[in-house]
Parts: C-alpha cells; sequence; structure tokens
C-alpha cells in the first residue's frame, strides 16, 4: 500500500499551467468538493483565486484530464502571478477509505519514506509523473523532479518537497514545490504548491502553506 500512496503523490503535473476541477463558491468565500460521497469545503487562501477566464479553463481541464491517477479537486492560482505561483488539492481517481486514524497514517508514512525502500519508490513515482508530463503533452514540456523527496511529518501532514523545473521551447523555469500528504474522514488528500517565479518562496514556506490549506479543509455541515 506504501509503494501505491507514493506513487498517487507523483503522478501529478508540474507545469506552469494548472489542473481545474469544478467548484462552487460563496460570498464567504468557500470552495466546496466531493470525495467519495461526501462534501467538503475549504477556505480560498490569501491571494489566490479560482481558474478563470477561457484560457485557464481550459489548460486546466485539458491537464486535470490526462492525469491518469488523480482528481483534481480543487486549483488556486496567484491572483497576481497567476501561472507562476499556484495551489493543487488532488484526490485519487479510485479512492479508498484508509482504515487507521491520521496519526496513525501519517506515522506509517514518514516512516517508510524516510527507508530505504521508501526513497526507491520516491524516485520510481517522480521518473513516472515526469514520463506522464512528456507524453501528455507530446513531449513539448519537460520536468525535472529528482531531487523532491521526504522532508518532514507534523501532526497534520506527511510533507514531501524540493526543487522542481518545467522547460519548453522557450526556456526552463526553475522553482520549488511543497506538498502535504493527509487524511480527511479516512479519505487520502494530496495539496501541492508550488512557485516558478523568478524569487519564488522557500521550501518550508510551500510547505507551510500545503499545511494552512489542509487545516482549512473540513467536511460540509448538513445543511449548509
Amino acid at each position: 500500500m506504501a509503494r501505491y500512496l507514493v506513487f498517487l503523490l507523483f503522478a501529478i503535473w508540474m507545469l506552469p499551467q494548472i489542473a481545474y476541477a469544478q467548484t462552487e463558491t460563496d460570498k464567504s468565500s468557500k470552495v466546496k468538493f466531493e470525495l467519495q460521497g461526501k462534501e467538503y469545503e475549504a477556505e480560498l487562501p490569501q491571494g489566490f483565486c479560482l481558474p478563470k477566464g477561457e484560457r485557464q479553463e481550459f489548460l486546466a481541464l485539458y491537464i486535470a484530464a490526462i492525469d491518469e491517477q488523480n482528481s483534481t479537486a480543487l486549483t488556486f492560482f496567484d491572483c497576481q502571478f497567476v501561472e507562476k505561483r499556484y495551489i493543487l488539492v488532488k484526490t485519487p481517481r479510485k479512492p479508498s477509505s484508509i482504515p487507521f486514524s491520521k496519526a496513525v497514517f501519517l506515522r506509517f508514512m514518514a516512516s517508510y519514506l524516510k527507508s530505504e525502500a521508501g526513497k526507491e519508490a520516491i524516485s520510481e513515482g517522480a521518473g513516472e509523473g515526469a514520463r506522464l508530463v512528456d507524453e501528455g503533452t507530446g513531449g513539448t514540456i519537460g520536468v525535472e523532479i529528482s531531487t523532491v523527496g521526504y522532508s518532514a511529518a507534523d501532526e497534520e501532514c506527511v510533507y514531501i518537497s524540493g526543487p522542481v523545473s518545467a522547460s519548453d521551447e522557450h526556456g526552463v523555469d526553475q522553482g520549488f514545490m511543497g506538498s502535504c500528504a493527509t487524511l480527511k474522514s479516512s479519505n487520502q488528500i494530496m495539496i501541492y504548491t508550488y512557485d516558478y517565479r523568478d524569487e519564488p518562496n522557500s521550501v518550508k514556506e510551500l510547505e507551510a502553506l500545503a499545511r494552512t490549506v489542509s487545516l482549512q479543509i473540513s467536511p460540509r455541515q448538513a445543511g449548509q
């Protein structure tokens, strides 16, 4: 199971354009999504916006469709640096309830990811993620994620983070990724934060952002 979970963490699109799934918003800046028949809501992160306009929505829907392993529940763009800094909230396309508590899940994943088997799984997952990007874009975009690895764990997340790059015919964008794997009501949720700006946030700042997003995701109450 651990190797499968690690693969899910890396079957993602590390591009300067973002995946997108339909969400609802209201005046309180809440966004809503569904997982395994349960409704969840999250706060719109400060300084971030939902995808808007035909170009963003078309690119996002296309990229989401070619992610073979994950569904994109939420996508947030930096309102100013739209395609340079963004957040993805993803869930497995074939979700299954994790049969133990969040605390046990996080301890297990942290221990596994620090092991040699876990490091190998991360490497294999990174390679598979790069392959999927290459195939999904017809070879027009390449990514380098081989230096991403286990970073830390706390009571909310297990973090897999590090430097990343995306290249196309126009050049190479260097940046960082900070990701949080966690459980919400026994459902696995992965939160990825990316920054490709000229002066990007650090890995630790991106991990803190992913953690903040995770803390703001909760099941919707009946009648809401």
